[in-house]
């Protein structure tokens, strides 16, 4: 097949226009505060017979189904987030119902977070108070990368906490999903074949209906099809957090 010369101008303009969006985006430093739930279940997970001869108490109070929550707050963007953007603290929320039993600081980076968290001339804990089904943090300046791993113990909890505030330049608090390079290149590559299988047929072939001159570009366009369904379909990885939190 004789490649047509009158594809090239417009396919060298369209990799430029992609190229330069894609660097534009990269470039972008923006302000941004993210969250990720490292951990949460069940604090006891026995069974059975077991279960009936196994009392879980806090404070002398009976707290069979507790749960363990590891909530990590990181600051995700490229612009450090100051005390004064905080137009309402950080929050973490669990569901109605639940109560925050327990809360500790599992590990801040950089490791002396903590000393920039003051009150007047005063260094007070990243902990502000607990309200009942939510933590409040003390604002404290953040910049790029540094981060908040809190371990929570909450009693009669349903569901997974988000964390919630109000801060100059952030749109919203995001729950950050873990990225997967080989889903991500799957689907790519094969949503880059489909696209090249397509483009490579010449459309006087289908019309004739050349079965030869067409089977390799469809079967090229199923094969790109199986990765972009493969990277779509990627297992999820369940990692548990609990032994490097605690």
């Amino acid at each position: 097949m004789d490649l047509d010369i009158r594809i090239l101008a417009p396919t060298a303009t369209s990799i430029g226009i992609i190229v330069s969006i894609f660097l534009w985006i990269l470039n972008q430093r923006k302000k941004e505060l993210s969250y990720e739930i490292l951990f949460l279940d069940q604090l006891v997970k026995v069974t059975g017979n077991a279960r009936k001869h196994l009392d879980v108490t806090f404070n002398g109070r009976r707290v069979d189904d507790a749960r363990l929550a590891i909530v990590r707050v990181f600051n995700s963007g490229h612009l450090p987030i100051n005390k004064a953007d905080f137009v309402m603290p950080i929050s973490v929320d669990f569901s109605p119902g639940s109560r925050v039993m327990l809360v500790d600081i599992a590990e801040t980076q950089p490791a002396d977070l903590d000393d920039r968290c003051k009150v007047g001339d005063d260094t007070v804990n990243l902990i502000d108070r607990i309200d009942r089904d939510k933590v409040i943090l003390h604002p404290v300046l953040l910049n790029e990368g540094d981060s908040i791993t809190m371990q929570i113990l909450v009693h009669s909890e349903i569901g997974r906490p988000t964390v919630k505030g109000h801060i100059m330049g952030v749109r919203h608090i995001r729950e950050h999903k873990p990225y997967n390079l080989a889903a991500r290149s799957f689907t790519h590559i094969g949503a880059l074949i489909m696209t090249g299988a397509m483009l490579m047929v010449e459309p006087k072939a289908i019309v004739s209906y050349n079965f030869e001159e067409v089977l390799p570009y469809v079967l090229l366009f199923v094969l790109g099809y199986i990765l972009f369904w493969m990277g779509l379909n990627w297992p999820k990885p369940v990692v548990s957090y609990l032994g490097e939190a605690l």
